[in-house]
């Protein structure tokens, strides 16, 4: 496959020197007759990047990046599983695909670098959460935000099920139910010792998400007390996962993660205004541009939605523009890049939950 799927934000791959670099951008319909246009809109999109390559890049290898690119558009099973977007970025070598649980706005870009700023916005927002729903003998693992989550899907070459993990020994996997009380929780015990491991290596060490434990009550003492993952919040709900609708679920998960999460912006909110009473934090957008892009912005709160029509130019001063019409030239998108990029930390924050008026709000590095 001249193609990857990919979940991890940031992945090592947008950091790539050798270009042209393709972004492309694509709200995707799920259901029938409106999904059958997805594929149509993406090779639109195609033509878009193969006139600009000729035409802007002619010594690139541009029929190595469109054998990549028309590999996705030739997988009709690959159009049978989209969610609410993509988000593609590929050169010659490579090709990232994500599946996004949230819409964005179509878009194609070749450039000198990886346009990710509708990537960040996705994968930045402070409400993100992780979901571990987990019963004796098997486990689903789901990520999202306020609005809805969906199930991460595991390679099926990875041992899931008690089954998988016992082994096909009769005496502790298929007799498990049958067996002796201290078995039981034996095999529990090593069963949800694997699935923290997995979890915990796999999705908690790189996400560093709050992850929430769904299980029955009698399970959530044997897995919280072996449990080594530090991103495994103290609330719980108790109750079988498989016994729950998936809104019933994603109301239920909400209602615990609501008060952390307020709790976290507030904190955050807090830190910028003593920072700014100490001339370490601003929210002048003039500012945080000049001091980003001398690498020195910790961290860097915007406003989710807002648009400031423009572009941040190489030596740090703006260039607005508000008669522009691509959406993509966007000043705070600009800097949350910046940010990103020099290692520090963005965070996308409702309107109503941001502690300026202008869109940004950032707490400098010295």
């Amino acid at each position: 496959m001249l193609y990857q799927l990919v979940n991890d934000f940031p992945n090592e791959l947008i950091n790539l020197e050798k270009g042209p670099f393709i972004s492309i951008y694509l709200p995707t319909e799920r259901k029938k007759p409106e999904s059958t246009q997805n594929a149509i809109k993406f090779r639109n999109l195609l033509k878009q990047v193969e006139k600009t390559l000729k035409e802007s890049h002619k010594d690139a290898n541009i029929e190595a990046i469109m054998k990549r690119l028309n590999q996705i558009a030739d997988d009709n099973l690959f159009w049978n599983k989209v969610k609410e977007g993509l988000a593609i970025l590929a050169n010659e070598d490579e090709c990232l695909v994500y599946r996004l649980p949230q819409t964005v706005n179509e878009l194609a870009v070749v450039g000198d670098s990886f346009h990710i700023k509708p990537l960040i916005r996705v994968y930045q927002s402070a409400d993100r959460y992780q979901i571990l729903a987990l019963n004796r003998t098997s486990f689903k693992l789901y990520e999202g935000n306020r609005y809805g989550f969906e199930e991460i899907k595991i390679d099926e070459d990875i041992p899931t099920t008690l089954d998988d993990v016992l082994g096909s020994d009769p005496t502790e996997a298929s007799l498990y139910l049958e067996s002796k009380p201290e078995e039981i929780k034996k095999n529990t015990e090593k069963y949800f010792r694997h699935v923290d491991r997995f979890v915990m290596d796999n999705y908690s060490k790189h996400s560093k998400l709050p992850l929430v434990l769904v299980t029955l009550s009698e399970h959530q003492g044997i897995f919280r007390d072996l449990s080594h993952n530090t991103c495994l919040i103290k609330e719980t709900i108790n109750i079988d996962p498989e016994s729950l609708t998936k809104e019933q679920l994603q109301k239920q998960v909400w209602e615990s993660l609501e008060p952390i999460y307020l709790e976290k912006t507030k904190e955050l909110v807090e830190k910028f205004g003593n920072e700014r009473a100490k001339f370490s934090g601003s929210d002048d957008v003039a500012e945080i541009a000049r001091t980003a892009t001398e690498g020195n912005v910790s961290k860097l709160l915007i406003e989710s939605g807002r648009i400031v029509k423009g572009k941040v130019r190489e030596d740090g001063q703006i260039e607005f523009d508000p008669n522009a019409e691509s959406t993509h030239e966007d000043v705070l998108d600009d800097i949350a890049e910046l940010v990103f990029r020099n290692g520090g930390e963005v965070i996308v924050l409702p309107k109503e939950r941001m502690p300026s008026t202008t869109g940004a709000a950032a707490i400098f590095r010295y």
